[in-house]
C-alpha cells in the first residue's frame, strides 16, 4: 500500500470513529474541534487552526483527522486534515 493510501485509510478510519461515536463525542466535547487517530481523541480545541497545530505537534508528519464533533455529520471532501497535510 502506498504512503498516500495508508494516510487516507487512517483518516477514513478516524472519520468512521467520529461517526460511530458522534453522540458521545458531542456530549463530552460540545462542538470543539477534535484531533482523532487510531480510535482515540487526542485533544479538543476551540478552533480548527489550534487543532491542526496540535495534531502536528502530536503526530508530526503522520496523518490525523481534525474535525468538529457536531450533532449533524459534516461533509468535507476531502477531509481538511488531509488537505493540510498535502494529501488532497
Amino acid at each position: 500500500m502506498s504512503t498516500d493510501a495508508a494516510a487516507i485509510q487512517i483518516v477514513r478510519a478516524a472519520e468512521q470513529f467520529l461517526e460511530e461515536h458522534r453522540d458521545r463525542l458531542v456530549e463530552e466535547y460540545g462542538e470543539k474541534i477534535l484531533v482523532i487517530r487510531d480510535g482515540t481523541v487526542h485533544g479538543s480545541y476551540p478552533t480548527f487552526d489550534e487543532a491542526v497545530r496540535a495534531g502536528y505537534e502530536i503526530f508530526g508528519a503522520e496523518p490525523f483527522l481534525a474535525m468538529a464533533a457536531t450533532e449533524e455529520e459534516e461533509k468535507i471532501t476531502p477531509p481538511a486534515s488531509m488537505m493540510a497535510m498535502g494529501l488532497a
